[in-house]
This record gives C-alpha cells, structure tokens and sequence, in this order.
C-alpha cells in the first residue's frame, strides 16, 4: 500500500511547505525518518537575525533556503551571519535597522549596513522589500550622479512591494538647506528612477520622505502610503489602477496638517488640494485615510462637487472617531 513516503521528492517538498515551517518545526519533521530529512531541508523558512551559532551551523550544514528574511540588529553584528545564509530563494527582506553613521546625525546609511545589502543581490525573485535608505550619491557608468539607494532597489525588478525608510533628519535637512533644484534631482532620479525600473511594483510606502511637493507616475501602483513626512505635499499622482492611499498617518495627523496650513499664511499648497490631485489622477481610488471614497463618483460627477464631497466625508469620519477626544479639531469647510 503507498503512503506519503512513496511521493516523488518533489510532490513530498511542495507539500511539506504548507506546512510554513521555521527552523525548529523544521528539525523535529527532519527527524521522523530519512525521506522527511530530504525533504524538509529543500523547504525555504523564515529567519529573524540574529541566529545562535548552533542554529547557524544547522543553516549552514543543510544549505536550508530562507524565503523571509528579517533584521532589526545593528547591522556589524549580523552582516557575517547573513553571509552564511542560503539567500537564492529569498522573496521577503525586512532590513529597517535605522543604520545610520552618528557623526552624520543619521543621514548616511553606515558602510556596514552596505554590506549587509549587497549580500541581497543574488535575490532576484526578491518581491517585498523594506530597508533604510539615505541621499548618498555615486557615479553611474554613464558618469551621471544617481542616488545609490535608489539604484540598488531598482535592481530587482520582481518587486510588488517596497517600503523606504529615510529620516526625520534627513527630511529636516532637504527643508532647511535643499534648493529646488535639488528637489527636482531626488524626484528625478530616487522616485522616478524607482517606479520606472521596477515594473511589477503594486504596494509603495515612504517614510519621512525629504521630498517637499511629491509626484507619483504609475501605471502599475496600487497602493500609496506616506507616514512621517512633515513637510510634503502631493503635487501631482498619475496612477490610474491606485486604490488606496494613506497621507499622514490617517485622518487625524492628516487634519492637523490641514489645520496647521490653514493657520499659517504660507503660499505653499495646502493639504485638502490632495482631493484635486486625486480626482485627476486616480480614477480607481477606493480608500483614502481608511475612509471610503470610491462611490463618490456615481454621485459627484464634477471635479469641485467630487472633491467637497470627499473631504466632508473625511471630516465626519474624523468627527466621528475624534470627536470624544480632547484634541478633537474644530474644522469648518470653506
């Protein structure tokens, strides 16, 4: 009579992936019986660094895929592990290890988390990838100045899912000292470069980002989240399969923004043209700060009445969270 044990190694491998092993519940399967040892050690599993040196050796040893990959540590106390790990199957990297140079006052990525990226390269069906990045500059082969972060994610073009992790240093310092010409450098050749080298890219979240009046070109992008970013502004998104789009950690960082404009009599765009943005822009969009504005269309066929009727939404949906709260903003429509 067949069993399990009669499947090709193949079938018996795809099965017990299934399973989502991690290195423990992969050891004690390895050792049912000789099959279930060959089988499970072609089976990719998730590793969170850093790995104790027994749990190293096992990595090592058997050359067991990993196919997740998560770092938080200092990156001179794991780069040497990482380097010892079987990466070809890799399709998930978590590397936000806030890695930056003190002297620099985190602005530039230390050369040891360089390191740790470059151990990356052989991922090439890598498809989410999270990391810190810096405005470090090199020269091309064409003798043309790019970002090197930028260069580096654009690499693998399997992506669908990417999260950028600059600074609230790096973005004070692009607000204080940056020109607009130096604007118009990073949007050029850090978000265009990204979205035009990375074809499959669907999920894009940036996280402090120094850019101050921000343009999104995608026809691929599906999902737009923005956090942490104090001083920018979305100026233009052309995005037209876009559904969702986070601006401001959700409504209420979103409304203080909206109230702190209003207070100051700047001449910088303010927060609620994001609304004319998308109208233009996004066709598609179902939720904006969780709040759900797809349907506004069969109402609101005109740019003006869309874009009113989208904020007042928001705003009831603020009150109605918010509303209880002591910081609750009192915000009237124009």
């Amino acid at each position: 009579m067949a069993t399990i044990l009669d499947l090709p190694l193949e079938i018996l491998v795809e099965i017990l992936s299934y399973l989502r092993l991690n290195l423990q519940g992969l050891m004690e399967l390895a050792s049912v019986c000789h099959r279930f040892r060959s089988a499970v050690f072609c089976c990719p599993i998730p590793v969170r660094l850093p790995l104790s040196e027994q749990q190293l050796v096992l990595m090592r040893c058997y050359k067991i895929p990993v196919n997740n990959l998560c770092n938080v540590q200092p990156s001179m106390y794991v780069s040497d592990q990482l380097s010892r790990l079987n990466l070809q199957r890799l399709t998930e990297a978590q590397l936000v290890a806030n890695d930056y140079l003190s002297k620099s006052k985190k602005t530039v990525l230390s050369p040891q988390y360089w390191t740790l990226l470059k151990y990356l390269y052989p991922c090439y069906i890598l498809k989410v990838l999270m990391l810190n990045v810096d405005l470090s500059k090199t020269i091309a082969c064409d003798r043309q100045a790019v970002f090197k972060s930028a260069e580096f994610c654009g690499q693998f073009i399997n992506l669908t899912f990417l999260s950028l992790h600059f600074t609230p240093q790096i973005e004070l310092n692009e607000r204080l000292e940056g020109t607009e010409s130096s604007q118009k450098f990073i949007q050029e050749k850090f978000i265009n470069t990204i979205l035009k080298k990375l074809p499959k890219l669907k999920k894009l979240y940036l996280h402090a980002c120094p850019i101050q009046h921000l343009v999104i070109k995608s026809n691929t992008l599906e999902k737009l989240c923005i956090y942490r970013s104090e001083f920018l502004d979305i100026k233009e998104i052309h995005a037209p399969k876009l559904k969702t789009l986070m601006f401001h950690e959700g409504l209420r960082q979103f409304f203080k923004h909206f109230e702190a404009k209003k207070m100051s009599n700047s001449n910088t765009r303010p927060e609620y043209d994001v609304f004319e943005v998308i109208y233009d822009g996004c066709p598609k969009l179902h939720i904006f700060n969780s709040v759900p504005v797809g349907n506004l269309h069969h109402f609101y066929r005109g740019k003006k009445e869309w874009c009113l009727a989208a904020l007042s939404l928001c705003l009831k949906s603020y009150q109605k969270l918010f509303n209880s709260g002591a910081d609750a903003l009192q915000i009237q429509l124009g």
